[in-house]
């Protein structure tokens, strides 16, 4: 049985004949504004070589890693980006689609890797023919780094939230519910449909309600001041349940706009 499939494996100086250009000779010469580029910008041939190297890439490649004209694409790239790499290259070149942005990681000067998106196109010859392929790379690696954490302090918050005691439910500005946690399901006795995007008067109908402060418990209120009291509520098998509780309106930082409302609610045991 045979396949049509090919294999692509990174070419190494054993394999290509290379006679390594000087700077900005490559597939298309770069003018002055590549060079003074603040992002690494690099064109490599249709081997996979490095024939050109803005100022901003030669700046973060390690002096003792020898000379970058020349030297082969992936050497730079983490171990694990090396050989998808290589090959989705040469599959691109072979099929003219259009090259799309990838992220990569690249050794740098720093000794250490740093994450980059990677925009490409293709290099030309007067006759239409793909010689090889553009490459500007943004760093990315703060954004990264800062998306990593958001992300843990997210899954920590969600944690927190799922693993309260008592219910607790937010509605966007107009009184949907866009959020709650478990304890609300089981106050309620009721499920997830049956809970988001619904009007909070209609997942929450209240029959009475006393505090100190207010006789009356409505969004608009809500809306424009916390609140703490008592209420009568009836749940989704028409039982009436006592709890206490609060809400607050949830204020942007930055415009002050109001965007919702958080309220927590704890049974009253008869």
């Amino acid at each position: 049985m045979t396949s049509s499939a090919k294999l692509y494996t990174i070419p190494t100086a054993s394999t290509v004949c290379v006679t390594a250009p000087h700077a900005g000779s490559g597939p298309s010469a770069a003018p002055n504004a590549i060079e003074e580029l603040p992002v690494p910008y690099i064109e490599i041939d249709r081997n996979g070589i490095i024939t050109y190297a803005n100022r901003a890439t030669l700046a973060l490649h390690p002096p003792e890693r020898g000379s970058l004209i020349g030297a082969m694409a992936w050497g730079l790239m983490a171990t694990s980006d090396m050989e998808k790499s290589c090959a989705a290259y040469f599959a691109l070149m072979e099929s003219g689609d259009t090259p799309p942005p990838v992220h990569r990681s690249l050794y740098d000067c720093s000794g250490e890797f740093r994450d980059y998106i990677m925009h490409r196109s293709f290099i030309h010859d007067a006759e239409g023919n793909r010689i090889g392929m553009r490459l500007a790379c943004m760093d990315v690696t703060v954004a990264n780094r800062n998306l990593e954490e958001a992300e843990r302090v997210r899954d920590w918050m969600e944690n927190v939230f799922e693993s309260a005691p008592d219910a607790i439910l937010v509605t966007d500005a107009i009184g949907f519910v866009i959020s709650f946690n478990p304890a609300v399901e089981a106050l309620l006795g009721c499920g997830p449909d049956d809970l988001t995007g619904q009007l909070i008067e209609d997942v929450i109908p209240v029959l009475d309600y006393s505090s100190s402060e207010n006789d009356t418990l409505c969004h608009n209120l809500v809306l424009e001041q916390p609140t703490r009291g008592v209420a009568t509520i009836v749940d989704h098998h028409n039982a009436k349940i006592q709890v206490e509780i609060a809400t607050a309106p949830i204020v942007d930082k930055d415009n002050y706009f109001t965007t919702g409302v958080v309220g927590i609610l704890r049974r009253i045991q008869p």
